[in-house]
């Protein structure tokens, strides 16, 4: 129900037929699907089906005549969607000659990948990195661009250089947009600007990041910009990182050179396809120059679950000095912060005195922590070592980056007898193909989360990625790379046992032979999806739990109704979200048959679109189980089509999916079990993906048709 009048600020129309040629083998209509038509001051609403000489035809029509709808015309709207919703459940039910399952069937193709369309073209790109120690480069870059269209118009006409004085100093050297007629226009001062970084005011005790924001002039589909800017570096922790040379946009040219002493250990690894680097260097007068070139290089398409650039680009990856010596450093001065802990490891003797259990004292200081200790500040890596705080500094003025509560939390484990050690955690899985790459080059830059891992018993627990509200032993780099700073060596971050990461779906529906349906809903959550849900609940005010009670039922369908509360458990591990609904007419009836779809969708990869030409990162395990029980009408007894049993596997050993049903004891039930793992997808196994996740969408994964007889159907 509405109080005030609801808005749509459109009044609109659909028109839609479709026509399907279907194969010889299908030969005649069993039944199709008669739909009510509706028609009223608002809306107005048709379909219809038909099957003729082979042909399957369907029509929609369905129009908003008003922008507004009183609270009396908003009900009736809600009632038209209600039926609607009961004729999108219906279907036509076709006879067939017996052809064998997948006779005829044909592989669909999708032709050639599209080339890709650039926003702007890179004439020239020329960067140099004058190296001085493992600490100290200047970073030279000058960037000629074409803009092709009005998205790189958009985004060249603005260029933003992130940095931290405290490590880094940047200057626009040069600015200059000539437009498609050859008309110059040198940037002025007053269009150059330094910002603050956003997190600044709620992290005074880092020195605060800055944004130099210029506003090219002129900027149109067809100029040309010229950009040249600086970037020193001093004290930072590592100077490393990964230069490529094949990225959205065409490039015509571009140059990477690195300068450095002699003496000075910098060791590089190029990467992706063959071919596209070249590669020259050489040592003179005390200095080491390296230099890598490429030229007409297409742009990339850009897609989504990319595994990280250094990985499939074509690019140069480097690192100065000793990276083992870096992971020393950063070990020691968080040991030295963590031992500057008085106030903080009385704080930790307190909160543990009245533990049972080493877990229990382990839950009180992350706890503590979580719900006292405000996360603010940038990563660790954008500042000086000597900007880590000290365990009591962190504790005093309630807020720190990452890296200051695990220092908070080391010296508060410490101080309860445990032996805490800090990890450097990746978000990238910790598959062979990265892992391998890894363990021949350092890459800093991929990790940059810092989590204490403390021994209980047979299980290492993490802390420092989750809050109060997540099982003890949970951790959101679960399965995900991680350095042990005590001992540099490189592993997998894993969950303690019955805490990973897992969903759990029953629905047991109750059907009469009118098709009136009461479906009980149970969600069970672990690892990640509980501390979600606990949080969610737990924060819910009780009109918003209210409203999210209402849209949970209209999202089973339409026209339910909710058949008692909301419960919800997380007292209890894996936390519980439960409620009923009835709904009328859930089932399509139509003769002697009954039919209609499982009350859930679904899905295990992201395949967001029909190709891939890149690589696909896999790059979180999850398991969730489905399961439907629904109980048979005494007048349709006989199942006729239900989801079979299949195993379904996944290339590249990404997944699988585990398809059991059975009817039994006048109830049909089926058990769906899809598993997704960490892996790397080759862009030629994608189409493999694909069909598995057409399957898993298909109406055979999802349609129960039951069949009765003619006369007690009808009753």
């Amino acid at each position: 129900k509405r109080r005030f009048p609801m808005e749509t600020f459109v009044a609109c129309g659909l028109h839609e037929e479709v026509s399907l040629h279907m194969a010889a083998s299908f030969t005649g209509a069993v039944s199709m699907p008669t739909c009510a038509p509706q028609d009223d001051e608002c809306a107005s609403y048709q379909r219809a089906y038909s099957f003729k000489d082979g042909v399957l035809t369907c029509s929609r029509d369905v129009r908003l005549k008003t922008v507004e709808f009183s609270p009396a015309q908003y009900l009736r709207l809600k009632k038209s969607l209600k039926e609607i919703q009961y004729d999108d459940r219906k279907s036509p039910i076709l006879s067939t000659a017996g052809v064998a399952a997948g006779e005829g069937a044909a592989k669909a193709d999708i032709g050639a990948a599209p080339p890709v369309e650039s926003d702007s073209r890179v004439i020239e790109e020329t960067k140099e990195l004058q190296v001085k120690d493992a600490h100290r480069a200047v970073l030279r870059v000058r960037i000629v661009k074409e803009i092709l269209n009005y998205s790189g118009k958009k985004k060249e006409s603005e260029i933003k250089i992130e940095y931290n004085p405290a490590i880094s100093d940047a200057r626009l050297v040069r600015a200059v947009v000539t437009s498609k007629a050859g008309k110059r226009q040198e940037i002025a001062k007053e269009e150059i600007n330094v910002m603050d970084a956003g997190w600044n005011a709620g992290a005074k005790r880092y020195t605060g990041g800055r944004i130099l924001v210029a506003n090219l002039p002129g900027v149109e589909i067809g100029s040309t910009i010229e950009v040249e800017y600086e970037i020193a570096y001093h004290d930072k922790a590592f100077l490393s990182g990964f230069q490529s040379f094949q990225e959205g946009d065409e490039l015509v040219q571009k140059t990477f050179r690195i300068t450095a002493p002699a003496g000075l250990n910098l060791p590089t690894m190029e990467r992706g396809p063959a071919g596209i680097l070249a590669a020259t260097g050489g040592v003179a007068d005390g200095t080491r120059t390296m230099t890598w070139k490429a030229a007409d290089v297409k742009a990339m398409p850009a897609e989504h679950g990319l595994p990280p650039g250094w990985y499939y680009q074509a690019g140069v990856a480097y690192f100065v000095g000793d990276s083992s010596a870096y992971l020393s450093e950063l070990q020691r001065t968080l040991l030295d912060r963590s031992a500057h802990s008085a106030k903080a490891q009385e704080l930790a003797r307190s909160l543990t005195a009245a533990a049972k259990t080493k877990l229990d004292a382990v839950k009180a200081i992350r706890d503590y922590v979580s719900s006292s200790i405000r996360w603010a500040g940038p990563s660790f890596a954008e500042l000086p070592l000597g900007e880590l705080s000290n365990a009591d500094t962190t504790l005093a003025e309630g807020y720190g980056h990452e890296a200051d509560h695990a220092i908070l939390l080391h010296a508060m484990l410490a101080a309860a007898g445990f032996q805490p050690e800090f990890v450097l955690a990746s978000g990238d899985p910790a598959i062979d193909p990265l892992r391998a790459v890894v363990a021949k080059f350092p890459l800093p830059y991929e990790f940059q989360s810092v989590l204490v891992r403390v021994q209980v018993g047979n299980e290492g627990y993490y802390i420092n990625d989750t809050d109060q509200y997540a099982r003890l032993g949970a951790t959101s780099h679960q399965g995900k790379m991680g350095i042990t700073l005590s001992d540099q060596s490189v592993g997998t971050i894993a969950a303690v046992r019955g805490a990973e990461n897992q969903a759990a779906a029953t629905y047991r529906v109750t059907l009469d032979d009118t098709g009136k349906a009461t479906i009980e809903i149970r969600h069970e959550f672990s690892g990640g999806a509980y501390a979600k849900m606990n949080k969610f609940f737990s924060e819910l005010p009780p009109e918003e739990r209210k409203r999210y009670y209402q849209e949970a039922v209209s999202n089973v369908a339409q026209g339910a109704r909710p058949d008692g509360d909301l419960i919800t458990r997380f007292d209890v591990y894996p936390g519980v979200e439960q409620f009923t609904v009835e709904i009328d007419h859930y089932a399509v009836v139509d003769g002697k048959y009954m039919y209609l779809d499982l009350p859930y969708t679904l899905r295990l990869f992201p395949t967001f679109a029909d190709r891939h030409t890149l690589p696909l990162l896999i790059r979180d395990e999850h398991l969730e189980t489905f399961r439907a029980v629904v109980g048979i009408p005494s007048g349709f007894m006989r199942v006729v089509i239900a989801p079979r049993n299949q195993d379904l596997l996944a290339p590249d050993g990404a997944g699988t999916v585990r398809v059991s049903a059975k009817a039994a004891d006048g109830n049909w039930s089926v058990t769906q079990e899809l598993s997704a793992r960490p892996s790397l997808v080759a862009s030629e196994d994608y189409g493999a993906l694909l069909s598995i996740e057409s399957s898993l969408e298909n109406e055979s994964s999802r349609l129960l048709l039951l069949e009765g007889d003619q006369d007690s159907a009808a009753k």
